[in-house]
């Protein structure tokens, strides 16, 4: 296939797949009327981006008392620049970067497993496959629309790993080593992109470090890039005549260029590593300091947000992005086993590196924290979808490949698993439509469920704005931060009060409220300060229920 029909084909259909993603995830964000602001942190990124906004222009560093990397706070602000200092901006950059994740996946995987040209087609069904599980997966799409950093940093690394890869064929290509007895084709799945490696090194530390000033835990996957590289240049070095001359070539033209990605990466990093130094919690963060092999097995934990007892322990729940409807269809999941099992007979090993070693670190590094949540599982996406699509790939070209055996002309075939496939191409080729079609309908309730209840917060903050005078001083657990964004009442964080404050706050002369979920804090934070302050209030004051806003009780606090 001509490089110009190649490169039009990649993008004809990355265009197709951002499109199909991105009009998902607008019509949740439209469907639902929300603005993606929930929880806590949600709110403390919109509220550090407005900061940057305002400082950075006139030369002044950011706050230096926010908690998490500035990387997604950074992203905000740029997007603040187009749309203004609101939610909007914050949503748009999580919307844009989780519809970009489809067609990344797509042009990652071509790049991957284009090795030669009895494996370009394949690529293109794995990268097909793979770009559609993520435009239509529940978990994503969610991940997509509120003000997170998930999907911004995710979408950073993916493209780190793609350039990467890009770097790593053209450097390996024989016109780039300066040897052309073995030079084989490299296309161009985007035209626009530079064709010189050390560039390509230069934005892929770039973008990864981007990655890890949005979410720490993208550190992880830096060895599996690095061996990635190390494993490809050696490959490419043992290929090449037994002279100084070539080494010395292939030297000069690629293997100091990963140091530009060294380079570059620590460019970004260190800013963003004396800020930190600010707030070292934020670096030694509790999963860190409380990370053991022991959790592996538990469902119960006690940390700094409360007691949990979770329904399955860690090494099975984290396990779920590999089979999860919400993630990748079960069906689906079972073929990323068989590309492991594939790609090690076919002895793509680079490959399997890449992959393998991004997923290992992650997997145990989540399996080993005091804690579950689900969309922790998007840090493992990339590499499952990708095994997915080439393991569904294969299964639908046969399991054959061609492989060259001493020679150019000579060609042998390995193992072929149409025996093990019972029905026809096109019955399979429905198979995975209708999964397809199934992670799509399950994401319907769990978005319904999620964002349900996250307007109903609003509606709640509304609601005891209406009932509470203005004059009122309100103290409250879960709900400040809403309540400190959408209402004018004094709002006050429970948690951070004590009985000398709380006895203050008693005599003052203005009315006081308490809203509190009493069921979450008499067993989530029981022992802990919600539920120390609650008690002091219950025996030092009297607390008269004066609204029901469910799961939240309204008090008022009387002396």
């Amino acid at each position: 296939m001509p490089e110009q029909l190649h490169s039009y084909f990649f993008m004809k259909t990355s265009l197709i797949l951002f499109l199909i993603a991105l009009t998902l995830r607008l019509g949740v964000v439209f469907f639902w009327q929300f603005d993606g602001l929930y929880g806590q942190d949600a709110y403390a990124y919109l509220r550090q981006a407005v900061a940057i906004a305002q400082t950075l222009p006139h030369g002044q560093p950011p706050p230096t008392d926010f908690f998490w990397p500035n990387g997604f706070p950074l992203l905000i602000a740029f997007w603040m620049l187009f749309v203004g200092q609101t939610a909007w901006a914050g949503q748009l950059a999580a919307l844009l970067c989780g519809a970009a994740l489809a067609p990344l996946s797509f042009l990652l995987s071509c790049e991957l497993f284009s090795e030669n040209n009895s494996m370009i087609i394949r690529s293109h069904y794995t990268g097909l496959l793979a770009g559609f599980i993520v435009a239509v997966a529940g978990q994503p799409i969610l991940s997509s629309v509120v003000i997170m950093a998930d999907m911004p940093a995710l979408f950073w690394a993916t493209l780190a790993a793609w350039l990467v890869i890009r770097a790593v064929n053209l450097g390996n290509s024989g016109e780039l080593r300066g040897t052309q007895g073995n030079s084989k084709e490299v296309f161009s799945p985007a035209p626009l992109l530079p064709r010189s490696p050390a560039l390509l090194f230069f934005a892929a530390g770039v973008a990864l470090a981007l990655a890890i000033i949005s979410r720490w835990l993208y550190v992880l996957i830096v060895p599996a890039l690095g061996f990635y590289i190390f494993f490809n240049f050696w490959s490419a070095k043992l290929a090449l005549p037994n002279s100084k001359a070539s080494f010395a070539l292939q030297f000069k033209n690629f293997e100091w260029s990963p140091l530009l990605a060294v380079c570059s990466g620590a460019l970004i990093l260190a800013p963003q590593l004396w800020l930190s130094l600010n707030k070292p919690e934020g670096l030694a963060h509790s999963w860190l300091l409380g990370w053991s092999p022991a959790h592996f097995f538990q469902r119960e934990f006690e940390n700094i947000d409360g007691h949990f007892l979770y329904q399955l322990p860690n090494f099975i729940f984290y396990a779920q992005p590999a089979g999860h409807p919400a993630y990748i269809f079960p069906l689906l999941g079972v073929a990323a086993l068989w590309a492991i099992w594939r790609l090690g007979q076919t002895r793509q090993w680079g490959a399997l590196i890449l992959l393998l070693g991004w997923v290992a670190p992650v997997y145990l590094f989540l399996a080993g924290i005091p804690y579950q949540n689900f969309r922790f599982g998007l840090t493992l996406y990339p590499p499952l979808v990708i095994l997915t699509g080439y393991g569904l790939s294969d299964f639908l070209s046969g399991g054959e490949r061609e492989q060259g055996s001493r020679g150019e002309g000579e060609r042998r075939r390995i193992f072929s698993p149409a025996p093990l496939l019972p029905c026809p191409s096109a019955l399979f080729k429905l198979i995975i439509v209708l999964s397809l079609l199934g992670m799509l309908a399950w994401a319907y309730p769990m978005l319904d469920n999620f964002l349900t209840v996250q307007n109903q917060s609003k509606i709640i903050a509304a609601q005891v704005e209406q009932t509470l005078p203005k004059e009122a001083t309100l103290i409250t657990f879960g709900l400040t931060l809403t309540l400190q964004h959408y209402t004018q009442l004094n709002t006050l964080e429970f948690f951070y009060l004590d009985a000398a404050s709380l006895q203050t706050l008693a005599e003052s002369p203005g009315p006081l409220y308490l809203l509190l979920d009493v069921g979450s804090i008499e067993t989530q934070w029981r022992g802990k300060t919600p539920q120390i302050n609650y008690q002091w209030l219950k025996k030092n004051t009297t607390l008269t229920p004066v609204g029901d806003f469910s799961p939240y009780t309204l008090f008022k606090v009387t002396k």
